[in-house]
């Protein structure tokens, strides 16, 4: 089931062509839209186009992720918490966590070395050793990825949709429970997905860049 925190995102698959509304634009889960201009701190962040990498397990079945690579700064003028989190959303309907499986359990460290390996970046971080205090500076920029397990074979478009970014939030009221909801301000990037052609893995592009409080 989506929860109201989830279908609070202003904003509506429709366009990715699903029929079911996950993401909920009726006046009563109404919310409030980001500010236009920075109201607290924002840490710089720079992404990489999602990549598919394959697998296979010890019994050797084939196992496909998805990952995004990305880099994050804090020139916010003092140091930061930095807790991330990322969720892929497709056209199909999915709703994905990164770092989880379909049973919500930790996804084997092994993707991530093999990650690391390929590019052979001794500065990428795991999604948990990033985590913690960010300093300020260049200098103390943190590097890791977002893995997704999972993901529909079919899926021709990828929302990716990050918090932890932005120090903005906003209290609504939850029309479920009539209790206050505090939302944080969230980074989304839509990704179109062609299919895969004479086993060449597909490259997505980014087609859109936008905000919400989620």
């Amino acid at each position: 089931m989506v929860s109201w925190k989830q279908s609070v995102l202003v904003f509506s698959i429709a366009a990715f062509g699903v029929a079911v509304p996950f993401f909920h634009s009726s006046p009563a889960l109404a919310v409030p839209a980001p500010s236009v201009l920075p109201v607290s701190w924002e840490l710089d962040f720079e992404n990489h186009l999602p990549e598919r990498l394959v697998m296979f397990s010890d019994k050797g079945e084939r196992q496909v992720f998805w990952y995004m690579r990305y880099k994050v700064t804090n020139n916010t003028k003092q140091d930061q918490l930095f807790t991330p989190e990322f969720q892929l959303i497709t056209n199909t309907g999915q709703i994905i966590d990164a770092g989880v499986d379909a049973n919500n359990k930790p996804l084997p460290p092994a993707i991530f070395d093999k990650i690391k390996a390929l590019y052979r970046n001794n500065l990428m971080e795991s999604p948990i050793e990033v985590l913690g205090r960010l300093k300020q500076g260049d200098d103390n920029a943190k590097e890791s990825v977002a893995i997704f397990a999972g993901v529909d074979f079919g899926a021709r478009k990828f929302r990716i949709v990050t918090t932890g970014l932005y120090g903005e939030t906003k209290q609504v009221q939850n029309p479920l429970t009539n209790k206050p909801e505090v939302l944080r301000k969230a980074l989304v990037l839509d990704f179109d997905v062609p299919g895969e052609a004479n086993g060449i893995p597909p490259a997505p592009t980014l087609v859109d860049k936008s905000f919400v409080m989620k």
